[in-house]
Order: structure tokens, then sequence, then C-alpha cells
């Protein structure tokens, strides 16, 4: 590790510290109270939501699942079953190479048709201990994406899939194991910090290729794929690149506005209904990002994104201070209750 590695990751760990220490304490040693399950009577992970109308939940939760379906079922048509021509290709660029961004295609559609089965879970079981054995596959998909983007575009073998498969593990286990309240925190604490830490690595890709696109793409030559032209392939409308990966921050960005407003006022219609509307607008977002990504081409300017160096320091940091803002949002939401 580099010393300026060194240094970020140990200020980093100083931030998280100092939070624990001022992290706000209950206000009484009463657990809060929590409202059963509708079908399997099962204590569930909220109290009485203020101003609640079942049945406009229920109505945006169906809405959020036919989103998601849909987006599922058209990203997994473009990503797995078309085959893409190369003038349209978009690809990842590192120091490892470039490489199509078809798995990050790929992941999106495994991911939007996990949040459909968590969902429909959250419909039938309401957000509790057995519903986050589902709800867990949203969370796992979004780490997967994490993953790609920080393994270079690429699946380095068995190493991915453990990695994945570990998260996906501990999420469970803590969940099943852990009392409520806490299993209900664990569970948001570590959703939110991934969201959080989805929206700063889209934001790096951004900026690391708007860079490297003004300094180099005059410069570095094109491979053999994104050289090819299809003279088969009928013409497309044309996108400025990389306008359309704004779509993803945008998309990472409604889903974690809404889990910041649910997680500083969790009892609350407004911001449960706010939060359950981020999940609609986010996967059609994803959704015009793939197809943009599959269907466009970019004149002048090759369809490249840069992928942003993480050395392992880079890594800790970004993860300690995800789960700092995680942490901060969750306090902030504890005073505000307390005061209320």
């Amino acid at each position: 590790m580099s010393v300026k590695g060194f240094i970020s990751v140990t200020f980093a760990l100083a931030l998280l510290v100092g939070l624990l220490v001022v992290f706000p304490k209950p206000s009484s040693n009463d657990k809060p109270p929590q409202e059963p399950s509708r079908l399997t009577g099962y204590p569930s992970w909220h109290g009485v939501v203020k101003g609640n109308d079942q049945q406009k939940v229920d109505s945006f939760a169906a809405f959020d699942s036919i989103v998601a379906l849909v987006a599922a079922v058209l990203t997994f048509k473009w990503a797995y079953l078309e085959k893409i021509p190369k003038k349209v290709m978009s690809y990842f660029h590192s120091d490892e190479g470039t490489i199509p961004t078809t798995s990050l295609n790929r992941f999106i559609s495994m991911y939007a048709l996990g949040t459909f089965t968590a969902v429909v879970a959250s419909i039938i079981f309401d957000i509790g201990k057995l519903w986050s054995v589902f709800g867990a596959l949203h969370n796992v998909f979004e780490v997967a994406i994490l993953l790609l983007i920080g393994q270079n575009g690429k699946i380095k073998g068995h190493s991915f899939y453990y990695l994945w498969g570990t998260y996906y593990l501990i999420i469970n286990t803590v969940c099943i194991i852990l009392n409520w309240p806490f299993d209900a925190i664990f569970f948001k604490v570590q959703g939110l910090a991934v969201d959080y830490a989805v929206v700063i690595e889209y934001t790096r890709v951004f900026i690391h290729t708007k860079k490297n696109l003004s300094e180099h793409d005059l410069q570095l030559p094109l491979n053999t794929d994104e050289n090819r032209d299809d003279d088969d392939v009928p013409a497309t409308f044309a996108i400025h690149h990389p306008r359309q990966w704004l779509l993803v921050i945008a998309a990472a960005g409604v889903h974690l506005i809404g889990n910041v407003l649910n997680t500083l006022s969790p009892n609350d219609a407004k911001t449960d209904l706010a939060f359950q509307l981020s999940y609609a607008i986010t996967f059609l977002l994803y959704l015009l990002y793939v197809y943009f990504d599959t269907h466009t081409i970019s004149p002048g300017v090759p369809k490249r994104f840069y992928l942003p160096e993480t050395p392992g320091a880079k890594v800790a940091f970004l993860a300690i201070i995800s789960l700092w803002l995680s942490l901060s949002t969750l306090a902030v939401g504890l005073v505000l209750q307390q005061k209320k």
C-alpha cells in the first residue's frame, strides 16, 4: 500500500470511528413496535406507518414489479439474445485492454430480475426477516456491478463468484441470526452503503471517461472490433458519447435519494411511496441506457468507457466512506425520529 493510500484509508477509518463514538443512542430501552405481516403474521421490519394507505402501497409495488420485469425482459433480449453490431458496441478500456460492455448490460438485466423478485416478495411477505432472503437479491446484483467495474469490466475467474456469493451469504446469515431491530438496521445500512458506492463508482467512470476522451480519443488507436463496420446493419441514430452514461448515474441517484428519504423518515407514508416510486424510475432509466448502449453509434468518438484504477487502498477507502455515509444517514434519521 502506498503512503497516499495508507493516509486515505486511515482518514476514512478515523471518520468512521468518530461517527460511531457520537452515534445517537436510542431514547429508551424499549424495542420499536412491529406491525405483523398480512399473510404470515410474522413481525415486519416497520411499525405503524403514518398516513399509510395500503392500497396505494400495493399499487406502487405492483407498478414497480411490472417496470422491473419489463426492464429485465427487454435488457435480456438486447444483452443476451441479439447480436450487437460492431459499430454500435461500447467498450470498457483500462490498463488491461479493451473489452465490450456486454457483461454490464447482462448484470443490469439480472439486477432488474432480482429487484422484481424482491418487490413481489415484499407484497407477499411484507418487509421483514423472511423477505430479506429475497430482498438481498437486489443488493447482490448491485455488488456484482461494483465488482465488474472494479475488475476492469471482466469476470476474473472464480474469485468474482466467490466474493459475490459470500456477500449474499453474509447478508442472509446476519439478518437471520440478529434479533429485531438489529436485523433491520443491518440490512438497511448495508443496502444504503451499496447504493452510495454505486453512485460514486458510476460518477468516477464518467469523470475518468470525459477526461481521457478529451485527451486521448484522437491518439489511442481503435482495436480491431471497434474499427470494424457492419455493412449489413441498417443505419441507427447517433449519441454524444459518453452522455448515455448519465442515465446509469441518474438511475442509481434516484434510487439513492428514495432510500435516503425512507431512512430519514421510515414510518412516513410519503417517504415510503417516494422510495417505491424510485424503483420504477430507476429501472426505466437503466432500460434506456441498455437500449442506447446497444442501438446507437457515436460518430467521431469511440464508444469507450475509461475505467479508473482501483487499487486495494482505494477499494478500502471507497467501502469505508460508503459505510460512513450510510451510517451518517441513519444517525440523522434517528435524531429526527427522537425529536418527534
